[in-house]
Order: C-alpha cells, then sequence, then structure tokens
C-alpha cells in the first residue's frame, strides 16, 4: 500500500495517495512508530499537494501524540521526520517563524538518530522561509542539504535542491550563478526521470535569461518547459 501510495503521487492522483498511505497505517496500527511514519506520508500529501493544511496539520500532532512513551533511536527519527513535514506545511501557509522554529527543533535533534532527510528539509525550509521574511543574508542552509541528498544518491532532490539554491542566489542578485544552479537542475531531473522538475528548472532559466536580455537562450528554455507543462 505504501508503495502504491508512493507510484500515485508521482502519477498525481492524490486522493488515491491519500488511500494508500491510511490502508498502510491501519495494517500497523499496533505498531505506534511504523503507524506515525504512515500518517506523516499521509499528511504530505493532504498537505503539501492537496492544500488542506489545517487537515495535514491535525494528522501530524495525532502521530506525534502517537509517539509518547516511545524512546530511542528509531523514535527521534520518526519524531524528526514529523516536525520537518510540519515545518513544510507552516512555510505553505505563510506561517514562516513557525516554520523556522520547527525547522531548529529538527536541525537540533536530527544528528542523535542519524535522520539526514529530515535534516535536509529543515536546512531547505530554513532558507525558503528566511527568504519570504526578507532575511536573504540568513539563508546560508540549502548547501548543507544538498551535500546530504548527494551523499543519499537521491537525484530527484538533488535536483530539487539546485533548483531552490538557484532561486536563493538570483534573490541575492548574483544572477550567473543563479543560471548555472538551474542548467544544473534541470539535467539532474532529467537524469532522474523527473520531468516537472526539469521543467521548473527550464522554466526558472528561461525567466532568469530573459531578465538578462539573452532572449534566444530564453526562448529554447522556455520552448523545452512548455513541451512539458501542456
Amino acid at each position: 500500500w505504501s508503495d502504491l501510495g508512493d507510484a500515485h503521487v508521482r502519477l498525481g492522483y492524490y486522493r488515491r495517495a491519500e488511500d494508500a498511505y491510511r490502508r498502510a497505517a491501519s495494517l500497523v496500527a499496533e505498531d505506534r512508530l511504523a503507524w506515525a511514519a504512515y500518517v506523516r506520508l499521509r499528511a504530505g500529501v493532504v498537505g503539501e499537494r492537496e492544500r488542506r493544511y489545517g487537515s495535514a496539520i491535525r494528522l501530524l500532532h495525532r502521530a506525534l501524540g502517537g509517539l509518547e512513551g516511545n524512546a530511542g533511536r528509531e523514535a527521534v527519527a520518526v519524531h524528526v521526520r514529523l516536525l520537518a513535514s510540519e515545518a513544510e506545511i507552516r512555510a505553505r501557509q505563510g506561517r514562516f517563524d513557525v516554520a523556522l522554529d520547527l525547522c531548529r527543533r529538527v536541525i537540533e535533534r536530527a544528528p542523535e538518530s542519524g535522520e539526514l532527510r529530515a535534516l535536509a528539509t529543515a536546512y531547505s525550509i530554513m532558507d525558503e522561509a528566511l527568504t519570504s521574511l526578507g532575511r536573504i543574508g540568513e539563508a546560508q542552509h540549502l548547501a548543507s542539504a544538498l551535500e546530504i541528498y548527494e551523499g543519499l544518491g537521491d537525484l530527484t532532490w538533488v535536483a530539487a535542491t539546485l533548483a531552490n539554491l538557484g532561486a536563493v542566489t538570483y534573490f541575492q542578485g548574483r544572477w550567473d550563478d543563479a543560471a548555472s544552479l538551474y542548467s544544473r537542475a534541470a539535467e539532474v531531473a532529467r537524469r532522474a526521470g523527473d520531468v516537472g522538475g526539469e521543467a521548473v528548472a527550464d522554466l526558472n532559466l528561461g525567466e532568469l535569461n530573459a531578465n538578462q536580455g539573452r532572449l534566444d537562450e530564453a526562448y529554447a528554455a522556455l520552448r523545452r518547459a512548455t513541451r512539458t507543462v501542456q
């Protein structure tokens, strides 16, 4: 059921994905750690993909409550994953101060459990929140997230992080560096088979090239993106 949920997310069938994760969670209801992990996946779909943020937060808090009384490395790992997911949803709500506080908690606790993905998520959301709050000079964490994803060999998230790093670099006024990062993001996404991520990177690159007056290059990048998004 969990694998089916992952496949539905890839295809954009979010209600089906939510149902699959719900079924997965129901099969491990007696194992509170496994149950909480599947509830987190369900909350991610509800909040991140479906934009039902209130429902997603309630699911995450329910999962956090289910961890009470559990100790040990795996319990800490699940706990920080849930906190990282809430930070992501809070950022989508525009509650950036709350997101920053959650990210700091993840960064503080993740190393003791070796939970690298949650740590990378916290670094990424922290820079997103700082940028949105106008504190662009403090957004210095995406490079650490990129290093983690490269170490994990996760090309999809390497590409996404390169694109995010390109956006931060763009707003810092380093446009040539941003163009290089967007190009790298598109190339890595293509290698990962993430056509949506590749299109977004090309879209960003096209916009940047247009702003620089490089219209032929902008047209080429935007034409590639259009072939996917149509």
